[in-house]
């Protein structure tokens, strides 16, 4: 009984704290974590472009396979510098300690040109689905109270941009501007 009883409260708490897709960390667990966040991080936002569209050409067990890729993705390159989210449905929050706002943009970029290169064939899909991401990066300022104030920035210049185009991760620094 006690080993039955254990097994359950994990599971509850498991499901409460991780995404059962991903295995990542949920929108709950980021709320909780952001308390002990360090004075100093940097936080970016990748969304799917044209998520909904995608919903719509592709079935839930596609779709769910294209979420796994790209966190995959995802997970292979921040390995052990970051702690990862599914924020939303369609929403990869990263949390980077140890990087500044100019690196976990560089990071942020070779993903984007990583997924924007790759092909993935789906189960059931006569032909391969091409996708793209676009981001946003901020970093933790002094003045902020929370992690939701550096939340709130990242996803702004994430939908000014996306007003524009996809594709894209924001903000672009000043000497790459044209």
């Amino acid at each position: 009984g006690a080993i039955i009883l254990s097994m359950v409260i994990y599971n509850l708490v498991y499901h409460h704290y991780y995404d059962e897709l991903t295995g990542l960390r949920n929108r709950l667990s980021y709320l909780k974590d952001s308390r002990r966040f360090p004075p100093k991080y940097s936080l970016g936002v990748i969304s799917v472009d044209g998520y909904d569209g995608l919903r719509q050409g592709l079935t839930s067990r596609q779709t769910n396979e294209l979420l796994i890729l790209l966190s995959n993705i995802c997970q292979e390159q921040f390995s052990d510098s970051a702690v990862i989210y599914r924020y939303y449905e369609n929403q990869f929050l990263i949390v980077c300690e140890t990087m500044n706002l100019k690196e976990i943009r560089s990071e942020f970029e070779s993903i984007r040109r990583h997924i924007a290169a790759s092909e993935f064939a789906l189960h059931n899909h006569a032909m391969a689905v091409k996708i793209t991401i676009s981001g946003g990066v901020a970093e933790k300022k002094r003045t902020d109270a929370n992690a939701s104030e550096v939340l709130e920035r990242a996803h702004k210049v994430m939908n000014e941009t996306l007003k524009f185009s996809g594709n894209v991760i924001s903000p672009v620094p000043r000497g790459e501007r044209r």
